[in-house]
């Protein structure tokens, strides 16, 4: 009889950041979303609920500074697919 060796991989992960209420003519800063796993990524999320994917070799992604939602929907690393959850969202003031 054979053996065999199954490897269990751990899913990606993905956590978003940044967002708030900026003043108009300030500079939001960018909604980041950080993540753990086997590169290369893939992230699905959506902006004010249009979908959107964006691919990175590194850690760290930059998702804008555009006003709006952000919600994060999926993360897929080099290995396994998993869903995602978070939501961070820009506003911009107008001035008085």
């Amino acid at each position: 009889s054979g053996q065999a060796t199954f490897t269990v991989n751990a899913l990606p992960t993905a956590s978003i950041s940044g967002g708030g209420t900026f003043c108009a003519g300030v500079t939001p800063t960018a909604v980041t979303v950080s993540l753990i796993g086997s590169p290369l990524w893939q992230v699905s999320y959506t902006l004010n609920g249009i979908p959107q994917t964006i691919n990175s070799s590194t850690s760290t992604i930059s998702l804008g500074n555009s006003a709006g939602t952000y919600i994060l929907t999926s993360v897929t690393d080099a290995l396994c697919t998993n869903s995602a959850s978070g939501t961070v969202s820009i506003v911009i003031n107008t001035a008085p």
